[in-house]
């Protein structure tokens, strides 16, 4: 979701000729491939750990990571291609375009609406006496075919929208264009509805807590929420989301020039930054998923099983 409106087919495009005189497009490939690589391996690493323990997939919770991981992962490749593609110009072809269009457009559209889906469940889970366990399942499993439905329409909005307006390849998070209305649209729904309804939900599913955020870094599974958790993955959407909308608004009103497009630059990487902390945030702050991670390390295990009177 990071080369916002960018035409491919277009090699002298303004874009470009900004880049080359202010900054060298080295700069802007070092750090999306980074940020990216990181993204990858952190998604990846997340679905083994769940994938590795099925009983972990009890939860609904997890289901959810699951399948966030899935969707962050989409979005993550096609970001590697577009960064190639600025670079090697002779990958970009209609084939590889379009289907990595689809894929950003399904990952970013996905995970959107599977963090609000997270916090659904921490509601209801924060309630147990008015939403039953069987209750939570049967949510989930509904959230689960409305995310990957709106994540299909999605990308099949790129598909017509990338056909219509006759662009190699459609890399804007929704459906990018210059129009004010059509833009306006892209961020209430890309940004504005997760916004509203996390902060929403989270706000009622976190009680007033003495030490709310250190304390409770346990997974407590169907029987409450993590809120630590909600906390952190809420946050981290706002702040990197966030910034990187208000500089799309900056840029479509075209203040942008000088050094300016430098920070531009480590802007566009902040939604995959998102995409990077929220899989170690999961492991880190679920008590379950970080005790198999630290039972993988070798100093773990050497220290558990040392002697008591050698400690």
């Amino acid at each position: 979701m990071e080369y916002d409106d960018y035409n491919y087919n277009n090699y002298t495009d303004t874009w470009e000729e900004v880049d080359y005189y202010y900054s060298p497009s080295l700069t802007r490939s070092v750090l999306l491939y980074l940020v990216s690589a990181i993204a990858l391996l952190a998604n990846a690493f997340l679905l083994v750990v769940l994938c590795t323990a099925p009983s972990r997939l009890s939860t609904t919770s997890n289901v959810i990571f699951l399948q966030r991981a899935i969707a962050d992962l989409f979005s993550s490749i096609a970001i590697v291609f577009f960064t190639a593609g600025l670079d090697v110009p002779v990958i970009v072809v209609s084939g590889t375009c379009f289907t990595f269009s689809v894929m950003i457009h399904v990952g970013s559209v996905a995970s959107n609406v599977l963090l609000m889906a997270f916090t659904v469940d921490s509601y209801l889970a924060a309630n147990p006496q008015q939403y039953t366990h069987l209750l939570r399942r049967n949510t989930m499993r509904m959230a689960s075919a409305l995310v990957w439905g709106l994540a299909a329409a999605a990308g099949i909005a790129a598909i017509i929208f990338t056909t219509m307006l006759r662009r190699g390849c459609f890399p804007g998070p929704f459906f990018s264009t210059y129009n004010l209305l059509v833009k306006a649209i892209e961020v209430f729904v890309m940004y504005l509805v997760p916004l509203i309804v996390t902060w929403v939900l989270v706000s009622v599913a976190l009680p007033p807590r003495p030490n709310s955020f250190s304390a409770e870094t346990t997974e407590q599974g169907e029987k409450g929420p993590n809120r630590s958790l909600m906390l952190a993955l809420t946050s981290i959407f706002t702040v990197t989301h966030g910034l990187y909308w208000i500089f799309e608004i900056v840029v479509y009103f075209g203040y942008i020039g000088g050094r300016f497009i430098i920070i531009y630059y480590f802007i566009l990487t902040l939604p995959t930054v998102g995409e990077a902390l929220s899989p170690i945030l999961v492991i880190y702050l679920t008590e379950n998923l970080k005790q198999k991670v630290a039972g993988w390390l070798p100093s773990s295990r050497h220290s558990s099983s040392l002697p008591l009177g050698e400690l």
